[in-house]
């Protein structure tokens, strides 16, 4: 149950449309740190399953200028009697915020693995993917992926997401992207729905843009509207709030806590006295 959870909070905003924001309206810079509370449902009862934390700083990667971005996903107290999960996520973007490099460092109960992930190629028409699962010098599985369109890893499709130009898509406009995770390539089509209210963990009110996502994975309930995304509808494009429908319950990760955002966040509302 708690690997349903972690993967769902993995997606939580994969939907990479080719619309991509302007240099000068990047979302975020090194520095940037977000805090996530993640909870999981069943019936009337809902558990603190874990948290998690986003973080970007600026690195260089064979030579050249590159952001690293980190996150890190724990399970609670709690969760950690039945499944302690201590996970790692890095990945490197160039200055264009296209990836160029990946790696998972897993640690989930006894279980322990890295699984690096080296972009040959990437493109709205094509992208291209070696992947090496090891355990130290144990070499798990070197496998290339490849897909027609983009392809992302886990990490990669949360910073792409953020950089989206919501204002020039239309209501109800659909598309499709590639995921790769482990040896695994898993099919997403995300909807775009629109402007709307949303509310935090704190009870604070914002404007967000809502995406629906058809996941073809079987973590899921169902593939149809398996998840329901709610990103800031301002210039940081904050990934504020996430439902998810599993097979066993059902999961959430809320926006908690940040700190050193680019840009003013309007899109939270001011309550009138």
């Amino acid at each position: 149950m708690i690997k349903l959870i972690k993967k769902v909070l993995l997606l939580m905003m994969t939907g990479a449309f080719p619309f991509t924001a302007t240099p000068q309206e990047k979302p975020f810079e090194a520095g940037e740190e977000l805090n996530y509370v993640i909870r999981y449902k069943y019936g009337p009862v809902m558990l603190k399953a874990g948290t998690a934390k986003f973080s970007v700083r600026d690195v260089c990667y064979n030579r050249n200028p590159a952001l690293e971005a980190v996150i890190t996903v724990k399970t609670s107290s709690f969760f950690d009697g039945i499944y302690k999960m201590r996970d790692t996520l890095q990945s490197y973007i160039n200055t264009h915020f296209e990836p160029i490099y990946h790696i998972r460092r897993l640690h989930e109960s006894k279980s322990r693995y890295d699984e690096e992930m080296f972009y040959h190629a990437y493109g709205e028409h094509y992208s291209e993917v070696r992947v090496i699962r090891s355990n130290g010098s144990d070499v798990r599985f070197d496998k290339v992926l490849n897909c027609n369109n983009q392809g992302l890893d886990m990490l990669s499709v949360l910073i792409f997401a953020r950089t989206l130009n919501y204002r020039k898509m239309d209501k109800g406009q659909t598309i499709r992207i590639t995921n790769f995770f482990g040896k695994k390539k898993i099919n997403i089509f995300a909807r775009f729905m629109g402007e709307e209210e949303v509310e935090s963990a704190d009870a604070d009110k914002y404007q967000a843009y809502k995406l629906n996502l058809d996941v073809s994975d079987k973590t899921f309930e169902k593939s149809k509207n398996a998840m329901e995304i709610w990103i800031s509808a301002d210039s940081n494009r904050l990934p504020l709030k996430l439902k998810a429908q599993l097979k066993i319950g059902a999961a959430e990760a809320q926006l908690v806590s940040y700190g050193n955002l680019k840009h003013s966040l309007n899109s939270k509302k001011i309550l009138k006295l």
